[in-house]
């Protein structure tokens, strides 16, 4: 096989392997601005907005510019409670991000879409639970605690609201780890007290809820060391549902009266998002025997945007009218109120189920689709690599063989000439050339024919005339044109041209 050939193989394997690490590769360069954005997401979320909203070129940049800018704004804006939430925008995101992303980039794309579709009720439950699912499998293989700690944590709560309760405390806790690993303070309240909750329901089974007590003081005391009012208010708010279902219904009273006097103020000052947790208060009462203040805080969450905080004002006031108060016809009011609620949550439980199961199948398909590729592409990089050590072996063997059939045939020549220089004759031309009779050419002739394996023979029977013979001798023993032209008896220009001539008729 030629070399140029051999070598360009060889360039088109290198192509071949460079396209593949090229495809496994994930670039991820982005403008530093949106990097910029980033590194404030979680601390001053206000502030990243204000940088995305002065490079808002990039929303026309290539792809990945333009849906990382949108990922990085509808974050921003989320972080700081902007009720001015683009779909379309979080859309853009997550159609590059979920097929061309990294698992960190998959985690953020996950988890936004879950929490923003949840903000603004859009699609279903399920859908909201599938996202978190999903985002918990891909912000295992970073090493971003903080994203890690709210994916699992709000995972772990949807899977309480749906009583899946011993399949949320595995979330909770990892959301706990997290969150203690990368220094989250505030996040490991949040995340030990929905693991308090579901120790609070397995315990209602049982009639034991220690756990869930021991877990929300310990709550309590990193709160208390932290310094936060929300998270202390917010352990307060727990401690006193877990002492109520204890039975421990004066340190339920005192424990909600203190959670919701700091939530209050919090809400007033803009701090909290959400509404004091008045059913906690309400239900407080109701268990001390207190019917119309149960009643009244009670209602301060007719209107709650969360179910399951309409459903238990509803559960509170009929429980209210019908164990205090006696009023039969409130009682079934509110009863009808909350079996509605409670009749469309069951329906929403069991489609979660159905999605989780999907999601299992589908996560072990894609699983193998994985590995069958992996398998594939490893076995495309053996077979180029076992291709080029074989064309390499093959043009390092050809090209030994070619430098041993040089070698030998300069051996030959060698050997030849050497046969030929120890005639008389020829070692007397080589001292002083002289004219030759042709008896002395007959024995020229000869010699080179025998040593040659019968060369001039070849050229006789080829047409070639006997002049032409003797001048092709001449070359082949090496002589040059002025020593040819003194042998010859000619002139050095009718050498030239009977050169000129034999070369024509051999061609």
């Amino acid at each position: 096989m030629p070399r140029t050939t051999t070598i360009s193989i060889q360039r088109i394997m290198l192509t071949v392997l460079a396209v593949i690490s090229a495809f496994s590769c994930n670039v991820n360069n982005l403008p530093h601005e949106i990097d910029e954005a980033e590194s404030f997401m979680r601390h001053d979320p206000a502030r990243a907005k204000a940088i995305l909203e002065d490079a808002s070129r990039y929303r026309k940049g290539n792809r990945r510019e333009r849906a990382s800018w949108c990922l990085m704004y509808v974050w921003a804006k989320y972080n700081a409670y902007d009720n001015d939430l683009s779909a379309e925008q979080l859309d853009t995101a997550c159609t590059f991000f979920l097929r061309h992303g990294s698992h960190l980039r998959k985690a953020q794309a996950y988890y936004l879409r879950g929490a923003v579709r949840q903000e603004l009720k859009l699609g279903k439950e399920p859908e909201w639970l599938d996202d978190f699912n999903r985002g918990c499998h891909e912000v295992e293989k970073t090493q971003d605690c903080y994203l890690a700690t709210m994916l699992f944590n709000r995972y772990g709560t949807e899977m309480n609201l749906r009583k899946w309760y011993e399949d949320a405390i595995p979330a909770f806790k990892k959301s706990i780890k997290y969150a203690q690993k990368g220094g989250l303070q505030s996040f490991a309240v949040t995340s030990m007290i929905n693991l308090s909750h579901s120790y609070l329901f397995l315990g209602d089974a049982e009639g034991n809820w220690d756990n869930a007590i021991e877990t929300a003081q310990k709550a309590l005391a990193i709160a208390e060391e932290s310094g936060s009012d929300d998270s202390i208010s917010r352990v307060l708010s727990t401690l006193s549902v877990c002492y109520s279902r204890a039975g421990e219904t004066e340190k339920a009273l005192e424990y909600s009266r203190r959670s919701v006097l700091m939530q209050k103020k919090l809400y007033n000052a803009g701090v909290r998002k959400e509404l004091p947790r008045y059913n906690t208060l309400a239900d407080a009462f109701r268990k001390n025997g207190q019917a119309d203040s149960a009643l009244f805080y009670a209602s301060k969450c007719y209107g709650s945007r969360d179910v399951t905080s309409r459903l238990t004002a509803y559960q509170i006031s009929y429980i209210v009218y019908r164990d205090l108060l006696e009023d039969n016809e409130n009682t079934v009011k509110y009863m009808s109120l909350y079996q509605e609620i409670k009749n469309a949550q069951i329906e929403s439980q069991n489609n979660g189920k159905v999605v989780v199961n999907a999601l299992k199948l589908e996560q072990e398909e894609a699983d193998g689709a994985k590995l069958r590729m992996g398998v594939v592409i490893g076995c495309i990089l053996l077979v180029c690599i076992a291709l080029i050590v074989v064309l390499r072996y093959y043009f390092h063997l050809s090209s030994h063989k070619t430098e041993e059939l040089a070698a030998a045939e300069e051996k030959v020549e060698k050997v030849s000439t050497e046969l030929i220089d120890r005639d008389s004759l020829v070692a007397s031309l080589r001292k002083a050339p002289h004219y030759l009779d042709d008896n002395d050419w007959n024995r020229i002739v000869g010699l080179v024919d025998k040593v040659y394996d019968g060369w001039c023979t070849s050229l006789a029977s080829s047409g070639l005339t006997q002049g032409n013979i003797r001048i092709a001798c001449l070359v082949r023993l090496g002589f040059t044109t002025s020593e040819s032209a003194a042998i010859m008896g000619i002139s050095p220009a009718s050498v030239t041209k009977a050169k000129q001539r034999l070369k024509s008729k051999l061609s």
